[in-house]
């Protein structure tokens, strides 16, 4: 997965309004070259509180667009098989990759673009259901915007029973249940996987290496798959502090050790990323109650 900076690869891109209804817009521009789908839309018995609405998987080697300006109670699971495509979520651009899993969230603007140059397969998966945003929570996934899940195997494998629950002479509500809720684990597994790999003790560890950086907490916490009110929140739990304010000081406890090994203040500021001393020396003073200085003096003394 790759966080871009620039979202203006998706400003020039219109579509014409596919699909407009009380709880989904859509505008598009293409399609894929081949496509297999599976839709419960119009099924009369359905779930409430969760279900499967909708699965297919698409081959694309030509322009395809879509912009969904409205999802409420859907949640879209976009995961690439293979080659690469581009999403747009609220202020978030990434290009997803092979094994990449990229959630559309209810409530939000999200649009995905592939552009022609290396094939690409991809699922999507649409959950519906009344009580979805209740689910997203209980599984901590209502902050998630992607995840890795390196195995294809349960994509084929859904979308293989998918496509058998019509031709039962039963009624398949319980199935898409059960089946909307394997994909809400799935993504849990793969979150919690993730969220053990890059751990708050990581957040805080790449925080200590990069002292004499300017630290983005906002590129922090996408780089961990996290939004940055959850990551303060966790990093708080964890630590007592937010990640920011626990970084800032830590620079200035570095710095009064460099102070004590007999560094000047230009030389002890520099190496812990300040570009102007009297920066250093004004939040020294506010965090220590005493000048850099007079710091320095009493540990020479």
């Amino acid at each position: 997965m790759k966080f871009l900076c620039d979202s203006t690869l998706f400003d020039a891109e219109t579509g014409r309004c596919w699909k407009s209804t009380d709880s989904f817009t859509g505008y598009g521009n293409g399609y894929p070259e081949k496509i297999v789908i599976h839709n419960f839309e119009d099924l009369e018995d359905k779930p409430k509180l969760l279900y499967l609405e909708h699965i297919q998987y698409a081959e694309m080697h030509r322009k395809y667009y879509q912009r969904r300006t409205r999802q409420n109670n859907l949640l879209s699971v976009m995961f690439i098989c293979r080659g690469e495509m581009y999403f747009h979520c609220e202020e978030d651009v990434l290009l997803a990759e092979a094994g990449d899993c990229v959630l559309l969230k209810p409530h939000c603007r999200n649009d995905f673009l592939y552009l022609p140059g290396k094939k690409c397969a991809a699922f999507e998966i649409i959950l519906n259901g009344s009580g979805l945003d209740g689910i997203l929570q209980l599984y901590r996934l209502e902050q998630m915007l992607w995840c890795r899940i390196p195995d294809r195997r349960p994509f084929f494998d859904l979308l293989k029973r998918a496509g058998k629950l019509r031709s039962l002479r039963e009624p398949i509500a319980h199935r898409l249940a059960g089946c909307a809720l394997e994909v809400i684990q799935l993504l849990s597994q793969a979150g919690a996987d993730r969220s053990s790999q890059s751990s708050i003790a990581q957040i805080r560890d790449e925080l200590e290496s990069r002292l004499h950086e300017k630290v983005n907490m906002g590129e922090i916490a996408r780089k961990y798959s996290l939004c940055l009110p959850v990551l303060n929140r966790r990093f708080r739990e964890t630590f007592g502090t937010t990640p920011y304010r626990y970084w800032k000081q830590f620079r200035l406890k570095r710095g009064a050790e460099l102070l004590n090994r007999g560094l000047l203040i230009k030389e002890a500021a520099g190496m812990v990323g300040y570009e102007n001393p009297k920066s250093f020396s004004a939040e020294f003073r506010r965090f220590y109650g005493i000048s850099p200085q007079a710091y320095r003096g009493n540990s020479l003394a």
